[in-house]
């Protein structure tokens, strides 16, 4: 079995360990009232994940992506655009309304080039026909490629040059590991794999235990009794167990743009808080100034010290919010749009409350 199954005991010990660091580390212990700042991962997750898939093989959207439909977890597909235009003909392939569909459900269409080719094998010109062929191909249904994996995970800093002028990220093959949540140790056009086989638990673990982001890669899925290859059972049990993770808190599962997208807007983030004591709120200014695709909403943690929350909104649109206490008081942890205007933070008094 290439996924094998995890006992409740070992989830409740991952998830105590990890609530334990998120404590350590993902909120102040000290700071005055109305302290901002913009945590790790989002939603003040401990590590992150993201299920990626190559090829456009047809028992990916057979076997995997009704389970993650299921359970509200976008992925990215990163499909060779030749396959996917030669609908017609292609037998086993996913095409144009696999594509359409999967967009609409959330997941991210990337890039794994126009005929997957070994483009260290290529010269300039060949290198910027693959990306631009399969670029346009995509773009004629409305789909604006960001990502993309690198065929056979051939690369190097020549074709790194290149494929920059295409997209925001790449996804290469080795070595296998995580990769960092600060954006100066990222190598965006570099991204590196941290399972493929039979270790997807393990990559789960050690991105949480790390504090680190790991990328999954999945190519076949739901074949019995082939090596490496998860069967539906299987692939339905590793997702269970990621998903118990992420309601738990400590895991951030989300596609290869918004993942990368959070760290490198986290990196550059202007918070500014200003309390009205007039008024009884708390002012918050979010500024990253990047255009698309860096438009996924940062997560914050505001200190209220002693006072209760009565609303949050952000242009006047009402926020949903959690409360986190620790030693200085209140904690108020909220999602909000880069450069999307100010955050008004209305507090009550506690004699307020009944």
């Amino acid at each position: 079995m290439c996924l094998t199954k995890r006992s409740v005991k070992h989830l409740q010990e991952l998830v105590m360990v990890s609530f334990l660091i998120l404590l350590a580390h993902g909120v102040k212990t000290e700071g005055a009232f109305a302290d901002t700042y913009v945590t790790e991962f989002r939603g003040g997750a401990t590590g992150a994940y993201t299920f990626t898939f190559d090829d456009g093989i047809l028992n990916q959207w057979q076997y995997a992506l009704p389970v993650l439909n299921e359970h509200n977890i976008h992925a990215t597909f990163f499909l060779i655009g030749s396959s996917v235009e030669a609908w017609y003909s292609v037998v086993g392939g996913i095409h144009v309304p696999h594509v359409l569909n999967m967009a609409a459900a959330g997941h991210e269409i990337g890039s794994h080039t126009y005929n997957h080719l070994s483009l260290t094998d290529l010269n300039d010109v060949d290198v910027h026909a693959q990306m631009t062929l399969n670029q346009s191909f995509f773009r004629r249904y409305g789909i604006n490629i960001v990502s993309m994996a690198y065929p056979y995970s051939a690369t190097n800093e020549r074709i790194q040059a290149i494929v920059s002028q295409y997209i925001e990220f790449a996804r290469d093959g080795e070595p296998i590991t995580t990769n960092s949540s600060s954006w100066s140790e990222l190598n965006p056009l570099d991204l590196k794999w941290s399972s493929r086989g039979d270790n997807h638990y393990e990559c789960v673990d050690r991105a949480i235990a790390s504090r680190t982001w790991a990328i999954g890669v999945f190519h076949q899925v739901g074949q019995v009794g082939v090596q490496g290859v998860p069967t539906a059972e299987e692939f339905s049990t590793f997702v269970k167990y990621v998903v118990t993770l992420r309601d738990a808190g400590v895991l951030w599962i989300d596609t290869v743009k918004n993942v990368a997208s959070y760290i490198r807007e986290r990196s550059i983030a202007t918070v500014r808080p200003r309390y009205d004591a007039e008024a009884n709120t708390i002012k918050v200014s979010l500024k990253v100034g990047l255009a698309y695709p860096y438009i996924v909403p940062l997560t914050l943690r505001t200190s209220i010290g002693d006072y209760f929350v009565e609303s949050i909104s952000q242009a006047e649109m009402p926020i949903s919010y959690k409360l986190l206490d620790d030693q200085t008081g209140t904690l108020v942890q909220y999602d909000v749009v880069p450069d999307g205007g100010e955050v008004t933070i209305r507090l009550t008094d506690q004699s307020l409350k009944s």
